[in-house]
C-alpha cells in the first residue's frame, strides 16, 4: 500500500521558522534546544544539543559531514542576452544542473551560449534538462569557480529568514571540503565544546563527504514513493570506513549527523559491516517509510518542511506516526524549525 504525501503535512505557527542564527540571540551555536524521539515508543524527549551526550555511549560512532558550502546564485552577462541569474543546484556526471531566469521563448535560443561572470571565467549553456534546468559547463577549474563563488556568488536565502545572511553563517568548524550549494544544516550545532565532550566519554567521530544539491524538496506527488530526489556526491575515507566495520563488530551504534550522512552509509554495500561498493560515488538514494536501514542506528537533523523528502526521511527513522507526533509536540513547545532552527535526535 502506498504512502499518502499528506501524511507528512502540518502547519507551522509563522514565528516557529527560526529567522535568525541562534547565535545572533544566544550567543553560540551549541545552545539550540534538541528534542528526543524513538521508533518502538512515543516517548517523547525534552533537552538541550549541549547535553547530547547523555545520549550515547562510549565506544559508539558519531559520524559529520565535512562538505562546505559555496554560494550557488550568481549573475552573468552575455551581450545578445544581457545579465541573467544563474543558480546552481548540483554537479553530476555531466556537469553542473543549473536554474536559469530567462524567458520561456528564449530557453532554446541560450544553447551554446557563454556567459561571463568575470574576465576569466565564462559558463556555457550545454543543453535544456527541463524547462528553466540547463545543463552547463565552466571554462575555469573548480576550484576557482568556488573561490569565485565565495566571494561573489549569494547564498540561499529561505523564504521565511530575516534577511540576506553571509555565507559565513552557513559554514561550521567541520566543514573543510567545498562543493556543497546548500548547507547541511545538522551540523551547525556540533561546536568544538560538544566534540570535546563526545571524545572525553570515548565516542568515535569519523566524517564524510556529500556535497549537497540545492533543490527543492517539497514532495507534489500523491504518493510518497512516486517522488525522485537529485543526485549528488559522496566520499567516503579509508579511516572513516574503518570506523564504521570497528563500530558495528563492537556491538555499538552508528550516529549519522544530517541526512547528508545517513543517505551516504546507506548508499553504500556491505560484507559484516565491511563497505565493498565504490568509496567515491554518486547516489540518488530516496529514504521514506518503510525503508529498512542497513548500518545506521540513530539521527541527528534538523525540523524539516511539510511534505518533504527529508521529512519522509526522518519518518523512515521512526515511523510516520511518532515523527508527525513529534512535529506536534514540538510546536507545542515553541522549538524553532528549518537550517537556523533547533535539533532532532532520532532513534531507530
Amino acid at each position: 500500500m502506498l504512502n499518502d504525501t499528506n501524511k507528512l503535512k502540518y502547519e507551522l505557527p509563522v514565528e516557529l521558522a527560526a529567522r535568525e542564527p541562534v547565535e545572533l540571540m544566544s550567543g553560540s551555536r551549541d545552545s539550540s534546544r534538541l528534542i528526543i524521539g524513538f521508533k518502538n515508543s512515543d516517548k517523547i524527549i525534552d533537552d538541550y544539543i549541549l547535553n547530547f551526550h547523555n545520549y550515547i555511549n562510549p565506544g559508539d560512532l558519531i559520524i559529520l559531514n565535512n562538505s562546505k558550502t559555496v554560494s550557488p546564485i550568481f549573475y552573468a552577462y552575455s551581450e545578445k542576452y544581457g545579465e541573467v541569474k544563474f543558480h546552481i543546484k548540483t554537479k553530476n556526471e555531466e556537469g553542473y544542473v543549473i536554474y536559469i531566469r530567462i524567458r520561456s521563448d528564449l530557453q532554446d535560443r541560450i544553447i551554446s551560449e557563454k556567459f561571463f561572470l568575470s574576465d576569466k571565467i565564462n559558463v556555457t549553456v550545454d543543453k535544456n534538462i527541463n524547462g528553466e534546468e540547463f545543463l552547463c559547463s565552466f571554462n575555469c577549474s573548480q576550484e576557482d569557480l568556488y573561490d569565485y563563488l565565495l566571494v561573489h556568488g549569494e547564498a540561499v536565502r529561505s523564504i521565511y529568514t530575516r534577511k540576506k545572511w553571509s555565507i559565513a553563517y552557513y559554514q561550521n568548524g567541520i566543514a573543510n571540503k567545498l562543493g556543497s550549494f546548500e548547507n547541511p544544516a545538522a551540523n551547525r550545532h556540533f561546536s568544538n565544546r560538544i566534540l570535546r565532550a563526545l571524545r572525553k566519554k570515548g565516542v568515535k567521530i569519523g566524517y564524510i563527504t556529500l556535497n549537497c544539491a540545492s533543490v527543492d524538496t517539497k514532495i507534489f506527488e500523491e504518493f510518497i514513493e512516486e517522488h525522485s530526489v537529485f543526485k549528488e556526491y559522496y566520499e567516503i575515507p579509508e579511516e572513516t570506513a574503518e570506523l564504521i566495520r570497528d563500530t558495528k563488530l563492537n556491538g555499538n551504534k552508528i550516529f549519522a549527523v544530517g541526512t547528508t550522512v545517513i543517505r551516504t552509509l546507506e548508499s553504500c554495500e556491505y560484507d559484516n559491516f565491511k563497505i565493498v561498493s565504490p568509496l567515491k560515488n554518486y547516489t540518488d538514494l530516496y529514504i521514506y517509510p518503510g525503508y529498512n536501514f542497513k548500518i545506521t542506528d540513530a539521527l541527528i537533523t534538523n525540523f524539516h518542511g511539510s511534505m518533504t523528502s527529508r521529512l519522509a526521511l526522518s519518518a523512515a527513522v521512526i515511523g510516520t506516526e511518532n515523527i508527525m507526533n513529534l512535529y506536534r509536540h514540538a510546536i507545542d513547545e515553541q522549538y524553532l524549525f528549518y537550517e537556523f532552527g533547533d535539533a532532532n535526535l532520532l532513534f531507530m
